[in-house]
């Protein structure tokens, strides 16, 4: 994967490394209710030591007519962030949407 961080106050950096992605779907309750996790992780090729991980895991239940509420933790790190930004941000995540 080729990632490039683009810097409004400090130089710009290119990295390339190898990716992985998982996803996990288990539906229980019938199939009223879905559990999922999806994951995203990259390691710098080079001398940087650069890190990325992004991870999502929830649960998702459809409503009517083909809407669908979920509820998912999300978990971002990055091992050399931007001037003044932390390694780790967690967010909750609150969705509504519509699944065709």
């Amino acid at each position: 994967m080729y990632l490039n961080d683009d810097f409004l106050d400090q130089p710009d950096q290119e990295f390339w490394g190898p990716t992985w992605w998982l996803t996990y779907e288990q539906k229980v309750l019938k199939e009223r209710l879905t559990l999922f996790h999806r994951q995203l992780g990259f390691i710098a090729g080079n001398d940087s030591q650069k890190q990325l991980w992004r991870s999502w895991t929830g649960a998702r239940v459809p409503l009517l007519a083909g809407f669908v509420a979920s509820v998912e933790y999300e978990v971002d790190y990055d091992s050399q962030p931007a001037v003044e930004s932390l390694t780790t941000d967690n967010t909750l995540n609150l969705k509504l949407g519509y699944k065709w």
